[in-house]
């Protein structure tokens, strides 16, 4: 049990009130509590992969490991809107890759935190010429201080600590790239995709976005402000993402014409310009 602890590939959040999900009620339903084991099967499958994917050509062999037919994991995998498909058909949880994204944060900040504490432990640099640096160029900085200097810090630096730290650079451009492409596919305004994706990566290292980002854009979709003349006014994903614009009151909607009745009313509802 230890060796799975040690090992975050075997993490993911699992919320204790999962099975009162619509889609999830609709599983164990139709195909029982298997279902339901298949359901939570896949996700911990989906966790293992550097990418949180896994090739629908290969499902058989779920199958045979979970000791139910193909069918039944191909039922789970399309019929429930529980997972997507991407150009290379290859099936993903939009939902894992989102939940996962605090604790890959706090996971990153520890990991950074530390760089940081050796860098100013070792004489590299001073606590306040790191207060304005990225992740990026604080990982950066570690790899080249304590690369240069593997013989004098063997405990710091080893070269399977570098390697990992390629890895690490590669699994992070990865996730970066899925959570931005949940965020385009959610904002209606899809122009400056290039521009927004700098925008986005900038806030994703800089830990600014908030974990109910896609939930905060759906909610200014059934705006007036965004919906009027077509979403004229809705602003560009980069501007509004610069603008950290998450953080903004959405406006209150107009009346829809239902009269309500104030203090000493008859308590008669009606509508607005009604003849009765």
């Amino acid at each position: 049990m230890k060796e799975l602890i040690d090992k975050d590939a075997y993490y993911f959040p699992h919320y204790c009130n999962a099975r009162h999900d619509r889609k999830v009620r609709r599983i164990t339903k139709e195909l029982g509590v298997e279902g339901y084991g298949i359901f939570f099967m896949l996700l911990e499958v989906l966790r293992e992969q550097t990418d949180y994917k896994f090739p629908l050509q290969d499902i058989d062999l779920l199958a045979d490991e979970f000791g139910t037919s193909e069918q039944k994991v191909r039922t789970v995998i399309s019929n429930y809107d529980l997972f997507s498909t991407d150009e290379e058909q290859r099936f993903f949880s939009s939902n894992l890759i989102l939940y996962l994204q605090p604790y890959l944060s706090s996971k990153e900040n520890r990991r950074v935190a530390g760089i940081k504490g050796n860098l100013i432990k070792y004489g590299h640099c001073k606590r306040e010429d790191l207060i304005d640096k990225t992740h990026a160029e604080i990982k950066a900085m570690g790899a080249e201080c304590f690369d240069s200097s593997l013989s004098d810090r063997p405990a710091i630096a080893q070269p399977s600590q570098v390697k990992e730290s390629k890895v690490n650079k590669v699994k992070e451009s990865k996730l970066i790239i899925d959570a931005f492409n949940l965020f385009w596919n959610v904002y209606p305004n899809k122009q400056g995709k290039k521009k927004a994706m700098e925008s986005y990566t900038k806030a994703y290292k800089t830990q600014s976005l908030p974990d109910d980002l896609l939930d905060i854009i759906k909610k200014w979709v059934q705006t007036d402000n965004w919906k009027n003349e077509g979403g004229k006014y809705i602003p560009l994903p980069a501007t509004w993402l610069n603008g950290e614009r998450w953080d903004d009151e959405l406006p209150k909607q107009k009346d829809a014409g239902v009269y309500v009745p104030r203090s000493g009313d008859n308590g008669l509802k009606f509508d607005v310009g009604s003849n009765t």
